[in-house]
This record gives C-alpha cells, sequence and structure tokens, in this order.
C-alpha cells in the first residue's frame, strides 16, 4: 500500500519529495491496519515509500528533463527510455520488497 500511493502521487504531480512526504503522511495512520506497526514493518513500510516515489519520471519530474539532456535525447526519446527505465526500476524494487516481506514473516 505505501509504494503504490507513493507510486501514483509521484506519477501525478512529480516530485519524487512530494510524494513521499505525502504519501507517508497518508500511510501512517494505516500502518496497523496493515500489519505493519512493528519495527519491521514501519522499516518495510520506508523502503516502499522511498521506492515507489521514484517510479515512473516523467515530464513533470525536474531528473526526467536532466537525465534525458545528459544522454542528449529528445523528450519523446527521453520518455520511453527514462520514463520506461524508472518504471522498471519501479517494478523490481517492488518485487525486491514483496521478497523481504515475505522473509520477515
Amino acid at each position: 500500500m505505501p509504494f503504490v500511493v507513493a507510486a501514483v502521487t509521484k506519477t501525478l504531480q512529480g516530485s519524487s519529495l512530494v510524494a513521499a512526504i505525502t504519501a507517508a503522511g497518508m500511510t501512517v495512520p494505516l500502518l496497523e491496519p496493515l500489519g505493519l506497526a512493528d519495527d519491521g514493518g514501519r522499516a518495510l513500510a520506508v523502503l516502499a515509500l522511498g521506492a515507489g516515489a521514484t517510479t515512473v519520471s516523467h515530464v513533470n519530474d525536474g531528473f526526467f528533463w536532466v537525465a534525458a539532456a545528459t544522454a542528449r535525447q529528445r523528450p519523446l526519446a527521453g520518455f520511453l527510455s527514462v520514463s520506461l527505465g524508472t518504471l522498471a526500476q519501479g517494478v523490481a524494487a517492488l518485487a525486491a520488497l514483496l521478497a523481504l516481506a515475505r522473509a520477515l514473516g
């Protein structure tokens, strides 16, 4: 849940920092009902928030423009490489978080 809230906020708004802070404020009251109220659960929630907040960088995000310009890409090429790259990064992070959650029990 924390990953999804952060990822959706990041995708809609664009800023990783704002997405992380907003998602944290929205999910803290839900930690206990989600079974994440212990120390391990809180740590997992923080990791999920950070991973979700870096997922799907696009034209609303300053990182998108820096990465595309550094690679000397036009916006469409940047959208395909940077946005899809950060999407793949988010999917990989989510898979790692799910594996970690399973290992923690």
